[in-house]
């Protein structure tokens, strides 16, 4: 998926299950990031990881949205003077609730 010029893409779409979601190529370096998760089926406890990399193969962490850091679902967090040119939504955590689905927006600016 390919994100030109700081626009918003989907991470994940309506996921069940923890694990890696597709790379956003951002096709120049981005420094400005923001993550913003929401859920169905109530989940007691999610947590997403924003990654980035600069050459598509070795992510770091950006950003950690985490309900049992104090984030509800909705909520937006950013990670700063981070420059990359690539990233990916890692769910590392979804538990409780009634057959729950995530779903996290990304958008970054230069």
């Amino acid at each position: 998926m390919s994100t030109p010029g700081g626009q918003n893409a989907i991470a994940l779409n309506g996921v069940t299950a923890t694990g890696d979601g597709p790379l956003i190529d951002l096709l120049v370096p981005h420094r400005t990031h923001a993550i913003q998760i929401t859920a169905t089926g109530a989940p007691t406890t999610v947590t997403g990881t924003l990654k980035g990399s600069l050459d598509r193969v070795n992510f770091f962490t950006i950003a950690t949205w985490d309900t049992g850091a104090g984030q509800t679902l909705g909520d937006i967090i950013f990670a700063v003077d981070k420059p990359v040119t690539c990233l990916k939504v890692n769910l590392g955590t979804l538990t409780g609730g009634t057959s729950p689905t995530v779903t996290a927006h990304v958008a970054s600016a230069p």
